[in-house]
Parts: C-alpha cells; sequence; structure tokens
C-alpha cells in the first residue's frame, strides 16, 4: 500500500469509498480508484462566506408529509446572483432524498462549503421551538438526526 502514502489525496479503492463521503459526496481532492473524477460546475467566486441576503422570493413549500420540520436548503453562490435557489428539505428523510435536494440545488463535493441553512418551517399546529440560529449552525445529517428522535415523540 505504499503507494496510497505518497500523495496528498490518493486514489481510493471502491471498498473504502464511503469513508471519503459527507452525505454522498466525495471530499473534495479525492478520487475513486478506476473511476472518472466528477466535474463541478463553475460558479462564481463569493466574496465572502457570510449568509446572503435572500434577495428573490423563497420557493413555495412542497406538501409536508410525515414531517417533524423542513428546512430551506441554499446555494450560496446561486443566493448572491439573485437568481432562483433553494430548496425545502422535510424532515426526517433518507439519505437519497437529502442527495436529491443537493442536487437541485447544484452542491457537490467541490462547491459543498456553498451550502446553508436559510430557514426552516414546521407543519402547522406542530410548532417547533428552537433558537433559528441553532437551526442554521447545524448540518443537514445533525438536523435529520433531530428530526428522527423528535418522531418518535408524542
Amino acid at each position: 500500500h505504499e503507494h496510497y502514502f505518497t500523495e496528498i489525496s490518493p486514489a481510493i479503492p471502491k471498498e473504502y469509498a464511503d469513508c471519503f463521503k459527507v452525505n454522498g459526496c466525495l471530499l473534495p481532492g479525492y478520487t475513486i480508484e478506476g473511476e472518472e473524477p466528477a466535474k463541478a460546475a463553475e460558479l462564481p467566486a463569493q466574496e465572502e462566506a457570510a449568509q446572503p441576503q435572500q434577495t428573490a422570493a423563497t420557493p413555495e413549500r412542497r406538501e409536508p408529509v410525515n414531517e417533524v420540520f423542513s428546512i430551506f436548503l441554499d446555494n450560496r453562490a446561486e443566493a448572491q446572483t439573485g437568481g432562483s435557489h433553494g430548496y425545502w428539505l422535510s424532515l426526517p428523510t433518507t439519505a437519497e432524498q437529502v442527495q436529491e435536494a443537493l442536487k437541485e440545488i447544484h452542491i457537490t463535493a467541490d462547491n459543498q462549503q456553498d451550502l446553508f441553512i436559510g430557514g426552516f418551517s414546521a407543519p402547522e399546529g406542530k410548532p417547533l421551538e428552537l433558537p433559528e440560529d441553532l437551526i442554521r449552525a447545524a448540518s443537514v445529517d445533525e438536523l435529520n438526526f433531530l428530526a428522527a428522535q423528535l418522531q418518535k415523540l408524542d
């Protein structure tokens, strides 16, 4: 295995690829042996890592199905351009649905730092009394875990 230690980010053997993934996306700089490296869409460079002001209207939420709460996932680079952006994700959810949401807002392993949570919403009659700053600072996985635990409660 000495050839794996000659590079900073060597090609990963397929059987260990899951160890180098976050939300199903391969970490930046890594490739899987025998596979073509994925190319990300070119996005404009961002000036600042601060949360952008939402200039365009937030897309309408889809009809909730067994959700505890929803989060609004957004792409910082697209939000700064003022175009159509964002995706409401009902929680708890599956890894496949998270991947679909990330694909919808053009988040890949190469630009995962552009992902941010722009808001949250609870179903009518089931208020979620958590500070919005706490929701925005958490990861999608943490919020999904929280929703799964809350769903177990009556």
